[in-house]
């Protein structure tokens, strides 16, 4: 009976004792991989998708470790990650991690339709050039491969910051996820609906142009064209064709050229008005010059030069201001 007195005394002196003692030991655990590559196909890589959790800590399963980098990659997920995120979850003391690093992990995607990715541009030319978006025409030069986390919702923000012409551009386009944000660079082609004139019949090199030898029309350009383009009327007046201009060919301005009726060197009449007075002279033309043209002129007698505008007999009117 002595005996057993005695030994139920030591149990209660001894409980209180492991009552209080801390459970650290017991507590402690390790985190071993699942894999040497896992895949993941969500924005962040947490507990769960690197090890197996035992029993005891349960809780990291869905702790975050690191934020992935982006659908469609591979990325590496070293001890430091890990250990920064047990210090977040108070754990590093109690749980060890087995195996080597860095983990590989492949990130999961999913590509966006291509028609989301269209809509969204037609929305961003409606926005930003609403007076001449109807003019905008384009098309992808490539399709475009843009992707999201699998089961996340996403947005998707277009811009272009340079001067809209026509030719290849390439508008950016921000996918934004949870918490996750990647931009892509979407090469396109623009070709501009605009206003130019083209050749009603085909025109012969040196031909004198006039007004009704070209169309009025609205049409998309290329590059060379946008650039070159002649758009109305008053631009052709004195001019000839430089080359062979074949019909419905939008007419551009290397193909035209003034019809000098004035070369350097030649002799030309000059006049000057002063109120009633009138003053004629013989001067030399220093430069060709077209009807509307100004160009100088080397007055024979005095050898001043002067300043004139030609006129549609070919004589220089020289402006008195500027004598």
């Amino acid at each position: 009976m002595q005996r057993v007195l005695n030994t139920i005394s030591v149990v209660l002196l001894i409980l209180p004792v492991w009552i209080l003692s801390p459970v650290t030991a017991q507590a402690e655990t390790s985190l071993v991989p699942i894999n040497k590559v896992v895949t993941v196909g969500t924005s962040s890589i947490t507990f769960g998708d690197l090890f197996q959790i035992p029993r005891e800590v349960q809780q990291l399963k869905n702790k975050k470790v690191v934020e992935s980098y982006g659908p469609g990659k591979t990325q590496p997920v070293y001890q430091y990650q890990v250990v920064r995120a047990l210090q977040r979850a108070n754990l590093d003391d109690v749980v060890r991690v087995k195996g080597k690093f860095p983990f590989v992990v492949k990130i999961g995607k999913q590509l966006i339709p291509e028609s989301r990715i269209t809509k969204a541009i037609n929305e961003y030319w409606r926005q930003k050039y609403s007076k001449n978006a109807s003019s905008i025409q384009w098309e992808y030069i490539r399709s475009p491969q843009l992707f999201s986390y699998p089961d996340e919702s996403y947005t998707l923000q277009i811009s272009y910051n340079g001067t809209l012409r026509s030719g290849r551009i390439a508008v950016s386009c921000l996918v934004e996820t949870t918490g996750k944000k990647a931009t892509y660079s979407i090469p396109v082609k623009i070709s501009l609906n605009t206003q130019v004139l083209v050749a009603a019949k085909n025109i012969s090199r040196g031909e004198q142009l006039i007004p009704q030898d070209f169309t009025q029309v609205t049409r998309p350009l290329n590059s060379r064209e946008e650039r070159f383009a002649v758009s109305d009327f008053a631009s052709l007046k004195g001019s000839v064709a430089r080359m062979r201009i074949e019909k419905d060919a939008v007419i551009l301005t290397p193909m035209i050229k003034k019809n000098e009726i004035i070369k350097p060197g030649q002799d030309v009449k000059v006049k000057l008005q002063m109120g009633g007075i009138v003053v004629s002279s013989i001067g030399r033309a220093l430069e060709p010059g077209s009807v509307n043209d100004d160009i100088e002129v080397r007055d024979r007698q005095t050898g001043k030069i002067l300043h004139g505008t030609i006129t549609q007999s070919g004589t220089v009117h020289v402006n008195p201001v500027g004598l």
